[in-house]
């Protein structure tokens, strides 16, 4: 074990297991809401009836894991919708 190196807490996945990146956060809350920030950064498929065809590597679903011990639990998943606001079930 290397002593001060911090070791990331959670982990931002698109809907496809895809890790995006890892992160720290002092909570379960804190780590969806930056979980919610750093999704924007990523693609969403376009909308089904732009007529556009939707690429099967690009989802828009994305889910926020917790690191317990040597395993991963599930916090939240979510599919953004562009506009409504993020619900906090």
């Amino acid at each position: 074990m290397l002593y001060g190196v911090s070791v990331p807490t959670y982990r931002l996945l698109s809907g496809l297991g895809e890790k995006l990146t890892c992160f720290d956060a002092d909570d379960d809350r804190g780590a969806v809401a930056r979980g919610r920030e750093l999704a924007a950064d990523h693609p969403q498929p376009p909308a089904l009836d732009s007529g556009q065809p939707v690429e099967p590597v690009v989802r828009g679903d994305f889910r926020v894991e917790r690191r317990d011990g040597h395993r991963w639990s599930l916090v939240r998943a979510w599919v953004p919708f562009p506009d409504l606001p993020p619900q906090d079930c």
